[in-house]
């Protein structure tokens, strides 16, 4: 229902109300429906735009089997409550619209955990340009950053451990600098990638 704004990801002007062009506009900038973009999203916890081809990635938070990572698409729906990842839930329902699947998707570990924090690209040529296209991803729960490399479709090419162990990372961000930075809830405080 985009009349209810949870589960949904919103775009508004700096005055709150709905750009014209938004997929679910009513005719009214101050509607909920009008302010949707996207829909279907359990708990989009991080997002971040790709910094070249202005594409945006964010981090849907699961609910009991998986993770996931999405291309997020004007007007796209990407199955909540009735698809978790690729799968069905265990609602008794169907997506108002076809589903469109996660561009990354993995399971909770053998304790049931798992809480994706999205991620970040390199920018600026901070890094080798071997890291253009790679999302730098982060997990809460399963205590892991990861690199996730995509073709120029945005389609996955590999997922390969980067900084395995990592405790409890909360954020993955690009600083101005272009570098890939992450935040982790320890005494620590943030570390540079």
């Amino acid at each position: 229902d985009p009349n209810w704004l949870s589960g949904k990801m919103l775009r508004i002007n700096t005055d709150g109300t709905a750009p014209v062009n938004n997929p679910f506009f009513t005719g009214d900038p101050n509607a909920n429906a009008s302010k949707v973009y996207a829909l279907g999203l359990r708990n989009m916890f991080r997002f971040n735009f790709h910094p070249t081809t202005g594409d945006l990635f964010g981090g849907d938070v699961g609910w009991s089997d998986w993770e996931e990572i999405n291309l997020i698409t004007v007007g796209a729906n990407y199955g909540w409550p009735c698809i978790e990842g690729t799968a069905t839930t265990t609602y008794t329902c169907a997506p108002s619209s076809p589903a469109t699947d996660p561009v990354y998707v993995y399971g909770h570990n053998a304790s049931g955990a798992g809480s994706i924090t999205a991620g970040a690209f390199p920018a600026n040529g901070a890094y080798p340009s071997q890291y253009n296209n790679t999302l730098f991803i982060g997990d809460y729960a399963q205590n892991w950053v990861k690199l996730l490399a995509l073709d120029a479709n945005n389609a996955m090419l590999s997922v390969n451990p980067f900084i395995p162990d990592t405790t409890w990372p909360v954020d993955v961000s690009t600083g101005p600098d272009g570098n890939v930075w992450f935040a982790v809830e320890t005494d620590a405080g943030y570390g540079k990638l």
